[in-house]
């Protein structure tokens, strides 16, 4: 399976990527990993007039977590709405300045924005994307779960 690293966050794209779920994860340190599990879109093909994706289940896990802040908000005040998640619409990142952890790599402040309510950002000194499955083509923007790895 393909593995990538915030070595090549410019070449990739995490657009109406379909966050599944989310792990925190800490050592016996305190030294935590952010899991994402993602839908993750390859590619965007045309076809038939339209489009479909090349998707892989994936693991978008950043490393060294600080600073997490994390709401998820369907507005449904009544209970009744089924979601399966929240769409990524983009990925940002900047330098943390001062930078007061991690002296020895560069640390970085992470901005998610999605198309709900979804708030997510942290600092994080690097990510690794690791996709779960070769990418499968689908007719619609995420894999049913009996297609998913």
């Amino acid at each position: 399976m393909r593995v990538f690293s915030e070595a090549d966050f410019g070449d990739l794209s995490f657009h109406d990527n379909l966050l599944r779920g989310v792990l925190l994860r800490s050592d016996e340190a305190g030294i935590s990993d952010l899991i994402l599990d993602i839908d993750h879109i390859t590619e965007w093909v045309a076809a038939d007039g339209g489009y479909a994706w090349l998707i892989a289940a994936a693991d978008l896990i950043f490393h060294g977590v600080t600073g997490l802040k994390f709401s998820i908000d369907w507005h449904d005040e009544k209970y009744q709405v089924v979601s399966g998640g929240d769409w990524i619409l983009d990925v940002s990142h900047e330098p943390v300045v001062p930078q007061l952890v991690y002296l020895d790599r560069p640390y970085w402040r992470w901005d998610f924005s999605f198309a709900m309510e979804t708030q997510l950002s942290f600092g994080a000194y690097g990510f690794t994307l690791r996709h779960r499955q070769e990418p499968i083509r689908h007719n619609e923007q995420s894999l049913p779960l009996a297609l998913r790895a």
